[in-house]
């Protein structure tokens, strides 16, 4: 036996972890909970890393290892069988979810901290764990779906954790429902295959595609059917609009799912999908604009966004949007890379955005204590408590921070080095593998002339602009200036178990990019494909981008102190505050127009059903219109002879023997102590005798 026949252990540990939380941590306290979980996840991880170190020592043209675990079912001829593909790529995936997943972990302890519902967070964290690692592993389609509805369903569960709240819950099943249009579109694609193929196992599937038996059209719909649940997964035009909901679970979720893992999942299942894509060049070229066209309108949404939240999570749309461009386009290598240093450095500003909040709820509690010196205005003062008054405090909202790099240095300097790496500032992990995505774009259009492909990497390079415009935006309004909320002018540095995570994060968003420097990545993924090193043109001009962006964010929302006093993040030119205003922060009406075209009618039809055509309203005029009048006709009939006569008669008279049994026995209870002594001693007696006549 090898290491490989012990990878099941992989998905193991966190469903033992899970099913201890579930069902006997509550017999500890609540902190056990969270060892538990971290311990099942850290060793997922180290388990995950044993793999990689085993694979790393075979050929390369031997790292492609199948493990059996046993047959799923038999039907007739079809066998479906569930075992494990451990290859090159399943253990970089493995590598980002088990290492992240394990951190983000561990901050929980921090942030989750007090929470009535402790235990069941980490429950369902171990959970999707669970599920991903199964989507990750499965070497059938099948094994993946069953992983991929299930991060589905922690998704739905984790965004409406704090369900005591409507929007949460609201947000919860619009990811649920939007995620299930694009899984129709998987499904669909699954049945296409095994028509095609007669096989849902990548091994046969992937034969078929290299040996010439599946044609370019059926190839050509498959894989659109399989982006149509990547749209879903991965939130792509048009399906994107559940992600920035999303963000109303608790922030490690925000980190886990919504930037690091879950929603890579469709980047996964096209770069996992590579051979058949190859077979489609329409589906490749649309795969590629949609990337990049999502990437271009996301980062223009997030540049006017004020919770700091919101903003990360069109970030990540957008960022998912330069992945989906470069797996469609073939260029697996690129985004892959890609995938893995976005999840160190927007985990790492995701958690950071959760310190910050942390810190702002704190901040807020403790400027309620009355005769509290506030180290800011008195006109700043009167400002805070009247937004007290006139709206509930939001700790989410950029509008009311400022200042908070003194307070919290550690969150701040952090912050900074994920915010520089989104942007693509060389060197940190972000600008090499954006850098290979444009450079990939760039070449691939060149080629033949592709204007499909020249267009994503126009599109891609302005969402880069974008991209260091509003992550400096974000900076400046949350860390720089004066303190525009008595919260902020309040609030502390987070606990250690949550800054030293964001350390370690901070590590690897700055060097992670080094490990394709000299294409040690590329010749790891794809050991047959070239490494064409840096295109000094592309990356010049990519560097060049960025600091135009940040240089005309900190001309436009740096510090400038009104006449008052007191700082104005939102003062912009007229032009540009009025598309702001009116176009991007209103998200383009996308949503209102997705209410005006599906969600109300759909409302208005349950509406009509449930109460015009509603199955109640019939059962309701039969019951009371014919059966009631039958049985009162009846009733009237049988009234004496059955209802007085047999059903009266037998209680009356079983009340009447119960009666008579009852006075007669009450005459054995004399009062007498003689009476009962002579009881007992012809008990005695008869005992006695029972025993000597036996």
């Amino acid at each position: 036996m090898t290491v490989f026949d012990f990878a099941w252990l992989i998905i193991i540990f966190p469903v033992i972890g899970l099913t201890f939380n579930a069902f006997f941590s509550t017999r500890f306290k609540e902190e056990i909970a969270s060892y538990v979980a971290i311990a099942a996840s850290g060793l997922s991880f180290l388990m995950s890393l044993v793999v990689l170190i085993a694979l790393m020592g075979l050929p390369p043209d031997a790292r492609t290892v199948h493990v059996p675990l046993y047959t799923w079912a038999v039907i007739g001829n079809f066998k479906l069988d569930a075992g494990l593909l451990i290859d090159p790529l399943s253990t970089t995936m493995l590598m980002v979810v088990t290492f992240v997943g394990t951190l983000i972990h561990i901050y929980s302890i921090g942030y989750m901290h007090g929470d009535s519902r402790y235990r069941r967070f980490f429950v369902d964290l171990n959970l999707f764990m669970a599920s991903m690692l199964i989507l990750v592993l499965g070497d059938s389609y099948v094994t993946m779906f069953v992983g991929w509805e299930g991060v589905g369903l922690c998704s739905y569960l984790l965004i409406g954790f704090w369900f005591e709240k409507e929007a949460n819950n609201n947000a919860a099943k619009k990811a649920f429902i939007v995620n299930r249009v694009g899984d129709f579109g998987f499904t669909l694609g699954m049945f296409l295959i095994f028509a095609t193929v007669g096989s849902l196992q990548y091994a046969d599937v992937f034969h078929a595609a290299e040996n010439g038996q599946v044609i370019t059209g059926v190839a050509t719909a498959i894989t659109l059917l399989l982006f149509v649940g990547a749209t879903g997964k991965s939130a792509q035009i048009p399906l994107y609009v559940w992600l920035p909901d999303a963000m109303a679970g608790p922030t490690p979720v925000s980190a886990l799912i919504h930037a690091a893992t879950m929603v890579t999942a469709g980047v996964y299942m096209i770069a996992r999908n590579h051979p058949l894509f190859v077979l489609a060049p329409f589906s490749q070229e649309l795969v590629a604009v949609v990337g990049a066209l999502t990437a271009f309108f996301a980062a223009t949404i997030a540049m006017a966004q004020f919770d700091i939240k919101k903003v990360l999570a069109y970030s990540t749309i957008s960022q998912l949007g330069f992945m989906v461009t470069a797996v469609g386009m073939g260029a697996t290598v690129a985004g892959i890379f890609h995938l893995g240093t976005h999840a160190f450095f927007k985990a790492l500003l995701f958690l950071g955005a959760g310190s910050v909040i942390h810190a702002m709820e704190h901040g807020h509690h403790k400027s309620q204590i009355p005769n509290t010196q506030y180290p800011i205005s008195k006109h700043d003062e009167e400002t805070s408590r009247q937004v007290d008054k006139e709206e509930k405090f939001d700790p989410n909202d950029m509008r009311l921070m400022g200042g908070l790099s003194s307070r919290m240095p550690l969150t701040f300097w952090t912050y900074v080095v994920g915010a520089a790496s989104l942007a693509g500032l060389v060197p940190l992990a972000g600008f090499w593998s954006k850098d290979e995505i444009l450079g990939e774009a760039f070449a691939k259009g060149m080629t033949g002339a592709n204007v499909p492909f020249m267009i994503a990497f126009w599109l891609l390079l302005a969402a880069a602009f974008f991209t260091a415009f509003y992550i400096t935006r974000q900076v400046l309004m949350v860390f720089f200036g004066r303190p525009r909320h008595a919260a902020a002018a309040h609030a502390p540095e987070s606990p250690r178990v949550m800054t030293y995570v964001l350390a370690i994060l901070a590590f690897f968003a700055a060097v992670a990019g080094f490990i394709n420097v000299t294409g040690l990545f590329t010749h790891w993924l794809e050991p047959e494909e070239l490494f064409a090193g840096l295109n000094l043109g592309v990356a010049v001009t990519s560097i060049a981008v960025a600091l135009l962006g940040i240089g005309l964010g900190y001309w436009v929302y740096r510090p400038r102190p009104l006449p008052n006093g007191v700082d104005d993040p939102l003062r912009t030119p007229p032009v540009v505050g009025w598309v702001f205003t009116k176009v991007l922060n209103p998200k383009y009406w996308v949503d209102e127009v997705y209410d005006f075209l599906f969600v109300n009618p759909f409302k208005r039809l349950a509406n009509f059903l449930a109460f015009t055509i509603d199955w109640r309203f019939w059962h309701d005029w039969f019951h009371d219109s014919v059966i009631a009048a039958a049985f009162k006709r009846t009733a009237r009939f049988l009234a004496n002879p059955i209802d007085l006569g047999i059903i009266d008669g037998a209680v009356n008279g079983l009340g009447r023997v119960i009666n008579w049994c009852s006075s007669k026995l009450r005459q054995v209870q004399t009062g007498y102590v003689r009476n009962y002594a002579l009881s007992v001693l012809l008990g005695v007696v008869v005992i006695v005798a029972y025993f000597a006549l036996r």
